[in-house]
C-alpha cells in the first residue's frame, strides 16, 4: 500500500507540473510541502518511467549527428543539413541558408565580422537580407583572387555583407598570392594593409569555407596556385585549406614556404577568434573539413549529413576512405 501511494503522488504531481502547468512552488504550496521536494518527486518520476518526456524532431533534424560531431571535435556548434540526393544542386544553398540562420541568431553591432571568400559564402551573403542589427563591422580576411567570377571574391563578398549591416567594410587592396616573400614584407609595410591584418586579429567571428587539393577547385584551377604548387602541397599530404593556410588529414599545417606568399590572417591568429564558422559540404570535401576538424579551425560547422557522415567512415578508418 505505501508503495501504491508512493506511486499515485508521483503521478500526481507530475500531472500537476506537466499536463496542468502548474508551478513547482504552487504544487507545495498545494499539497503542503516544499517546493525542493516537490523537485525531487518529479525527477523520481522520471527515473521510474512514470514521466517519459520526447522530443518531436523537425523531419530535417540530424540532432544525434549533430551532439556526436560536437562531442567528437570539440565544437561550440554543429549544424547538420539534411539533404538528400535528389537536392544536391542545391546544396551551397541550402548551407548558405543555415548559415544565414546560423549568423542572424549570434551577431550584435558590436560584432566584428571577418569573411573570406568562395562559393559557398556567396550563397550565403546573397540570400542574407538586413535583419534590424546596424554597425557590425566586416573586414576581409585574405587578400584579393581576380578568378573571373567577382561575385565570389573576397572584396567582393566583404563589400556585400557590409551593407546588410549598415557599415563601411575594411579591406585589402592588394593579391592574396604574391610572387615572392620579398614582395609580401613589402606589401606589409603599408599602413592600410598592416591595418586591415589588425583589424582582422580582432575579428570576433570569421566566415570561412573549406577548400580541397581536387585539381578542378578555383585555386589551382585559375591559376591561382601553380601546378609546381599544387604537386608539393600534395607530396606534403596537404588535403585542404581555410584562407588559403594549407593542412594535412591530421590537422598538422603543411607547406610554410607557401604561407610566405600568402597575404592574408594566418592560422594561428584565425584559431583565436571566438567564433569560426566553417562552411562547406559535398562529399569531395569530406577529407578537407576532418583536416579542419583536427587542426581545431572551426568553433561552428555547417555541412550536411552525407558529408557529415562520410567524415565519421574517414575518422573510424584512420584517415582511409
Amino acid at each position: 500500500m505505501i508503495w501504491n501511494d508512493m506511486e499515485r503522488l508521483l503521478s500526481k504531481i507530475a500531472t500537476l507540473y506537466y499536463i496542468e502547468g502548474k508551478t513547482q512552488k504552487e504544487i507545495a504550496e498545494q499539497l503542503n510541502m516544499s517546493p525542493s521536494k516537490v523537485f525531487r518527486i518529479l525527477n523520481e518520476a522520471k527515473n521510474m518511467g512514470i514521466v517519459q518526456i520526447s522530443i518531436k524532431q523537425p523531419i530535417v533534424s540530424c540532432n544525434s549527428l549533430e551532439l556526436e560531431f560536437e562531442r567528437k571535435f570539440g565544437l561550440k556548434e554543429a549544424i547538420i543539413v539534411n539533404v538528400g540526393q535528389e537536392d544536391q544542386d542545391n546544396l551551397l544553398s541550402l548551407l548558405g541558408q543555415a548559415a544565414c540562420d546560423y549568423l542572424k541568431r549570434i551577431v550584435t553591432p558590436a560584432d566584428i565580422i571577418g569573411i573570406s571568400w568562395g562559393q559557398t559564402l556567396y550563397e550565403m551573403v546573397k540570400q542574407l537580407q538586413p535583419f534590424g542589427v546596424e554597425g557590425t563591422k566586416i573586414v576581409q580576411l585574405v587578400g584579393g583572387i581576380n578568378n573571373g567570377q567577382e561575385n565570389i571574391e573576397a572584396v567582393e563578398l566583404a563589400k556585400r555583407l557590409s551593407q546588410v549591416f549598415n557599415s563601411s567594410p575594411i579591406l585589402f587592396y592588394c593579391p592574396a598570392v604574391v610572387a615572392n616573400p620579398e614582395v609580401k614584407k613589402g606589401l606589409l609595410l603599408d599602413k592600410n594593409i598592416k591595418d586591415v591584418l589588425e583589424l582582422s586579429k580582432k575579428a570576433t567571428i570569421a566566415l570561412v569555407g573549406i577548400g580541397t587539393m581536387d585539381k578542378e577547385s578555383l585555386l589551382f584551377k585559375k591559376g591561382h596556385l601553380s601546378s609546381n604548387w599544387h604537386s608539393e602541397l600534395l607530396k606534403r599530404n596537404a588535403v585542404g585549406d581555410v584562407c588559403m593556410r594549407f593542412f594535412k588529414l591530421d590537422g598538422t599545417p603543411c607547406n610554410e614556404d607557401l604561407d610566405d606568399l600568402i597575404v592574408g590572417i594566418e592560422l594561428e591568429d584565425l584559431k583565436k577568434i571566438r567564433t569560426v564558422i566553417c562552411i562547406a559540404g559535398g562529399i569531395n570535401k569530406s577529407k578537407a573539413i576532418l583536416g579542419a576538424l583536427k587542426a581545431k579551425i572551426p568553433k561552428v560547422l555547417i555541412t550536411d549529413k552525407i558529408t557529415a557522415e562520410k567524415i565519421l567512415e574517414i575518422e573510424a578508418k584512420g584517415g582511409v576512405q
